[in-house]
């Protein structure tokens, strides 16, 4: 699968590297994709290369955002002409102002006009991202969007990211939702004395 990231932080960086080891081809699209910094990131990684958004997602089966919020709308312009496209939003707006918005899934398909954006990847640290097994177990991830073969698209991503699975957690206006447990997340990481090496695991009977 051809998989643009919008961004080369802790998050989008250890994607490119679980996906593009699971044989995915993983563009960047970056501001400045000639920084030393990611070319050094390309050397390390197979099946991945470095553009501008506008071309990375030109070129791309799925697009992913991972950029912090106050990066949101540039991100989302950024990209073109992505009404077709499945997008993943991996933001958390909780700690950032979005006027009229209160997560970032609505304000990227409001920008995009995509009805496929999912919202997947922001309730955990990235250094599970690729290392999510705990003894036995696999940590969860958590997803919320309107498509259901977007949301079966993304589920597969996740388990070749490392994770047991991405649990569906509705529509779209969930994503606040999520946002909120990631902040519950941060809060323990940053107030609770956690390490980022842990995760929520869904249990059902």
């Amino acid at each position: 699968m051809k998989i643009a990231i919008i961004g080369a932080g802790k998050v989008g960086s250890a994607l490119a590297e679980a996906w593009s080891k699971a044989g995915h081809e993983i563009t960047l699209g970056l501001r400045d994709p000639n920084k030393p910094e990611i070319k050094k990131l390309i050397a390390n990684l197979v099946n991945t290369t470095a553009t501008t958004p506008l071309t990375a997602a030109d070129g791309a089966d799925v697009i992913v955002i991972a950029v912090p919020a106050t990066a949101l709308i540039e991100a989302a312009k950024s990209i073109g002409d992505a009404k077709n496209k499945l997008i993943i939003d991996c933001s958390n707006t909780i700690f950032v102002q979005l006027d009229g918005y209160d997560n970032g899934s609505t304000l990227i398909a409001d920008i995009t006009k995509s009805k496929r954006v999912v919202k997947c990847f922001n309730t955990c640290s990235s250094v599970l991202i690729g290392n999510a097994t705990f003894g036995k177990s696999k940590a969860d991830t958590y997803m919320c969007g309107d498509d259901e073969e977007a949301k079966k698209i993304v589920n597969g991503l996740a388990i070749d990211a490392g994770f047991e699975r991405a649990v569906d957690c509705g529509g779209v206006e969930n994503a606040k939702l999520l946002e909120q447990l990631a902040g519950v997340v941060i809060g323990l990481f940053t107030k609770a004395g956690f390490s980022t090496n842990f995760s929520f695991k869904m249990l059902n009977k």
